[in-house]
Order: C-alpha cells, then sequence, then structure tokens
C-alpha cells in the first residue's frame, strides 16, 4: 500500500532507473529507441511500477496459498461476528474451526444469485441509502436466462482486483525474455457511458481498477486519443490499424476473448480500407470521429507503404495463423476465456491466432476475484484461489442438483474431483451457489487449482432427455464444418416453447439462434446437419426423434452484431460483456422476441 499512498516520491524514483535502464538497454541494444525520449523513460518507468507491484503481489500469494486453510477460517470468523446472533457462539482460535463452520453453515443458509435482485432494485444501492459502507462500483452482467444482474464491489475488495491483475500481468511478462524488453502492445479497451445511480456508485460491465490503464497508456501502438473512444466498431477500427501499422507488437490484450476475435473479423471485412490508411498515413472517412480526435490521429499515424504491401500480402495468403504473420514477434494474446464452450477462443485459438499463446489471466465472477492464472502458456486455463478474495465452499458434483446438499472447506477437498463453487463476499452476499462446476486440478501450496468443466442449468430438455451445452456446442461446430464460407460468430440455443406463434405447429424442437460471419443465407440442406449430429451423439435424443416426440432441431440465422446488441439492450451499457462462464442456453422470451426481430433466415 505504499505504493498507492506515495505515488509522487516512488515515480520520480522509478523514474531516474527507467533513464539508467534505458541507456542500459540502448547501449546493450536491446532497446531500440524510436520514439520521443521522455516516453520511452516514462514508459519505462511505468513498467517498472507495474513489475515492482506484480512482484509484491506474487509475494503475497504465495505466502496467503501456504496458509490458505488459515486465511479461510480467519475470514470466517469475522463474517461470524459481523452477525450478532453468532457472535456469542463464535469460537476465537483454529481449535473451533470445525465448530464455526458448522455455525455459518446453519446461520446462512444457502443462496443464489436471483436471490439478490429483486426486480429494480439493487441490494447494494438500499445498502448505501440505509447507512451502511457505500460500495466502490455496481458490477452489472446478464445470464443467459436474460436477467440483468447487480453485484456491489467494495472498497476492500479493490485490493483483491488489484492483486488479480498486477499478478496475471507479471507472470504474462516473465514467460519471454523478449516480452520483457519490448513492451508495445495492443490494447482493445473502450469505454462506456452510463451514469452512477442516485447515491453516486459508478456503474460498470467489468472490474479494471483505472490506475493499470493509466500506467501502461505509453507501451500501446494505440496513442492517447485512441484509447478513450466508445465501444463500437469504430473503436475498434482505430485500436486495430495502429496495431498493424507497427510491426514488432509483443501482446494483444482485451477485456474477453470475443473482442479480440471481432478485431480479426473487423480485419477480413475491412483489410482493403485499413491497408489504403497506412499507405497514406490518413484515416478512413467513414469513421464517425470526432474533428480534433480524427487529427491527433492521424499526426501519430506516418504513411508507410512497405508496411501497407506487407500486410496485403499476408492477408492474400489467407487468415490461419494471420497473427503471427503480421507480427513477427507477437508473444501472446490476452483475455478473458468464456468458458469451455466459446467459438471465440476456439476461432483464436484454431485459426486467427494459431500457433500463439492465448492467455485467460483470471477468473471472476459479479461476486469477486476467484483465482489467477499463473501459467500463461498452458493451453487449458486453470486459476490457483485466492484465499483473501472470498470465503469458498464446495459442493459434490452429484449433489449439486439438491436444494440444501452439504457444502465442503478448502482442506477438505480431493485432487480430480468436481465440485460446484460456493462463494461469500464483504458485500453481504452470503453462501452464493455460482453454479460453475469446476474440476481441480491439482494444489498450489494449500489452494486449490481449478478448471471450469461447465456451468449447471446450461441444458435443454423436452421429453426428459438432457442436452448438455457441451453437446450442443460440439453438435454446432460438427454442423458449421459443412457451412462453407461461413464462420461462427456465436450462438445461443432454446426450447421452442419459448418461441410462442413463431414456433409453428411442430412438435417441440430445439432452436439454435447463430450468428455468422461471411454467408448468411444457408439451405435447408446446411441446417438439418445440427440435428443429424445431435442425434448421433445422444442415444437418448435419436430414439426420441424416431419415435415422433421431438422435432429436427431449427437453426435461425440472425444479423451480424445481434448478440452484442441483446447483451446492450439487457444491461443498458455500450461497452464489451467481459463476465465470463454465463453460458449458452437462452431462457429469457423477452430475449428470445428480441432474437427474432432481427433473424436473416
Amino acid at each position: 500500500m505504499t505504493l498507492l499512498l506515495a505515488p509522487a516520491l516512488l515515480l520520480a524514483m522509478l523514474a531516474v532507473l527507467g533513464a539508467g535502464l534505458l541507456l542500459f538497454g540502448t547501449i546493450c541494444r536491446r532497446i531500440t529507441v524510436t520514439g520521443h525520449l521522455w516516453t520511452i523513460i516514462w514508459t519505462q518507468s511505468c513498467l517498472l511500477i507495474v513489475r515492482w507491484l506484480g512482484w509484491w503481489e506474487r509475494r503475497r500469494l504465495e505466502r496467503d496459498t501456504r496458509d490458505a486453510q488459515d486465511i479461510q477460517s480467519e475470514l470466517l470468523r469475522h463474517w461470524l461476528r459481523r452477525n450478532p446472533i453468532a457472535e456469542c457462539e463464535c469460537g476465537p482460535d483454529e481449535q473451533n474451526s470445525k465448530s464455526n463452520r458448522a455455525l455459518f453453515r446453519s446461520t446462512y443458509p444457502l443462496t443464489r444469485v436471483t436471490d439478490y435482485q429483486p426486480p429494480g432494485t439493487c441490494c447494494a444501492v438500499e445498502a448505501a441509502e440505509q447507512g451502511m459502507k457505500k460500495p466502490w462500483k455496481l458490477l452489472v452482467s446478464r445470464r443467459c436466462s436474460g436477467q440483468k444482474v447487480i453485484f456491489p464491489i467494495m472498497h476492500d475488495a479493490l485490493r483483491n482486483y488489484v492483486q488479480g491483475i498486477a499478478v496475471s500481468f507479471d507472470a504474462s511478462l516473465c514467460t519471454s525474455r523478449e516480452t520483457c524488453r519490448r513492451q508495445k502492445a495492443c490494447r482493445f479497451s473502450y469505454t462506456h457511458s452510463c451514469p452512477p445511480t442516485h447515491s453516486g456508485i459508478p456503474i460498470a460491465p467489468d472490474v479494471n481498477p483505472g490506475f493499470f490503464n493509466k500506467l501502461l497508456s505509453y507501451g500501446l501502438s494505440t496513442p492517447m486519443a485512441g484509447q478513450g473512444l466508445p465501444a463500437g466498431p469504430d473503436a475498434c477500427y482505430i485500436h486495430l490499424l495502429f496495431a498493424l501499422s507497427q510491426r514488432a507488437l509483443v501482446r494483444l490484450e482485451a477485456p474477453g476473448t470475443a473482442q479480440l476475435h471481432n478485431a480479426f473479423l473487423l480485419l477480413r471485412t475491412r483489410w482493403q480500407a485499413l491497408v489504403e490508411d497506412i499507405d497514406k498515413g490518413l484515416i478512413c472517412m467513414a469513421l464517425g470521429l470526432p474533428a480534433a480526435v480524427r487529427r491527433k490521429l492521424e499526426d501519430a499515424l506516418t504513411p508507410d507503404l512497405k508496411r501497407a504491401d506487407e500486410i496485403r500480402h499476408e492477408v492474400e495468403e489467407g487468415f490461419e495463423g494471420i497473427a503471427r504473420r503480421l507480427w513477427p514477434d507477437l508473444q501472446m494474446v490476452i483475455g478473458k476465456d468464456a468458458g469451455p464452450n466459446d467459438p471465440h477462443s476456439d476461432a483464436l485459438r484454431n485459426c486467427y491466432c494459431k500457433g500463439v499463446a492465448l492467455y485467460s489471466p483470471i477468473y471472476t465472477t459479479g461476486q469477486g476475484l476467484i483465482g489467477i492464472n499463473l501459467w500463461p502458456r498452458c493451453p487449458e486455463a486453470s486459476y490457483v484461489l485466492v484465499p483473501r478474495s472470498l470465503l469458498f465452499e464446495f459442493i459434490l458434483e452429484e449433489n449439486a442438483g439438491d436444494n440444501e446438499p452439504e457444502t465442503l472447506s478448502i482442506e477438505e477437498l480431493e485432487q480430480g474431483g468436481c465440485y460446484e463453487l460456493v462463494v461469500s463476499s464483504s458485500a453481504g452476499i452470503y453462501r452464493c451457489r455460482t453454479g460453475d462446476i469446476c474440476e481441480v486440478k491439482k494444489f498450489y501450496n494449500q489452494s486449490p487449482v481449478v478448471r471450469l468443466k461447465y456451468r449447471l442449468d446450461q441444458e435443454l430438455s423436452l421429453r426428459g432427455e438432457r442436452t448438455s451445452e457441451a453437446q450442443l456446442y460440439q453438435a454446432l461446430r460438427c454442423a458449421a464444418r459443412h457451412w462453407r464460407g461461413s464462420e461462427l460468430v456465436e450462438y445461443c440455443g432454446t426450447e421452442s416453447r419459448l418461441l410462442g406463434n413463431a414456433a409453428g405447429a411442430s412438435d417441440a424442437h430445439y432452436v439454435v439462434f447463430v450468428e455468422l460471419h461471411g454467408m448468411q443465407n444457408l439451405t435447408e440442406a446446411h441446417k438439418n446437419k445440427l440435428d443429424q449430429y445431435l442425434q448421433e451423439d445422444s442415444v437418448t435424443y435419436r430414439s426420441l426423434r424416431n419415435k415422433g416426440s421431438v422435432g429436427a432441431a431449427r437453426v435461425i440465422v440472425v444479423y451480424v452484431g445481434t448478440f452484442e446488441a441483446l447483451r446492450d439492450s439487457v444491461i443498458g451499457l455500450s461497452a464489451p460483456n467481459t463476465n465470463p462462464m454465463s453460458g449458452h442456453i437462452m431462457r429469457g422470451q423477452d430475449q428470445v422476441e428480441f432474437l427474432l426481430q432481427r433473424c436473416i433466415t
């Protein structure tokens, strides 16, 4: 915290160190001076600050994971003391930890997200009005049920988010010496506009401490004038334009994999305009940019015919592995993974960013920070649970369907076991079932390392059969291979009963809305491939189809940008959706009607 309390003094000290590092690197020819001297010194100084903070928070995480069980017991005692009924029975030492857990479970029943979201209200705003501690921020997101959910983020939780961001950023730097030397990166970051609550609490779609963006803003390819643009295609175009103009990028960053995928889709459709802008050093007039912003951006864009020809050549070679070909020094692509059945991550990993490490740095939910990924180059994202962030409980996978199942603590977990995650936070959210089923891969000291397997309630059922989100996505991927000229961008599945009259007179059936890039007029033969692969995957579903109990799965293609518009209509923010693990099974009738109004076929 000394770092945050005395920023001016520390910045002055690190500026001197940054100047020394610049001189040393220049002498050793490890850092190429290509910009203004002050900008380079500032960039190196900010990098030193973040590296120091990452080193400090990593040490703190190491200590905490060695004492994870004791820290969780202390959190438990802390929250019991906040309850006047339980305070008198709360044991003061470790010998009473087992009885404290029993007391906690009897005092607070298991809850779900919907218990904290009464229609038209927000528990955090009400708490602020009643004189309780005011939240630092309200995190707003959307569940696949179509419900808008709001979670309060308290000030004491900010430290945990700082730790998660700092440690993961430092981990990404430490994976490559070359990355540490050259810090040019492209970050697809956007601003959002939403007024605060009448109590003055900011509302945002993600929890990102702003000073991190400010510290690292000088190490980005996009000039400062382009870093504050509102979310939308124009902002994505600007980020992509300046990223393409610089061959020596080492990282691509975004809040989530969806924003990175959208950037490459934009490259596919508008690469000729991007190449022309780089060739002439001007910005496409079709972009609705303010005149002052356009002028500053064009001042920073130098005409480069050689680079334009190079980009043109690589695009004409195809888009598989194009990220590494456009940026030969690219080390890592960073964005929060949206779960195991995410088309955005698959498109990046298997096509655009093939051969480049895809790093999902942190695991968060609306309740707080859950885990940090310490292994950036591991293809399967795993997260170390952060002991001080939340109070964790676990429900055995086979008991996750019960209303009041028994819960386990960290010390009761087994390697290879699968559990539903239950969390309690300082914002007054107690024993909330996240619905995330996680597998314990191993232990990092005393703290479990988990991998998300799937979310509960993400399945379709018409006649007692169960088709999981994973089965639906696998069948959709197989079907999409037959849709030549089309790329799957986003999808969601639902049941025909939610379509009302639009379902027609046919038997009950699955309905899958898909957003495609490229050819969108699918033939009936193309669409029927989904039902074919669903039958091949599930004996039960095939039996119901043969008996005529259920109809053929129906594919509905929607316009490009429909799912982003759907999210904005629910959340009320024009900003990227950065909340991962939301699932792809839609249960909200209003949202289904929204999609039907934007269908192509």
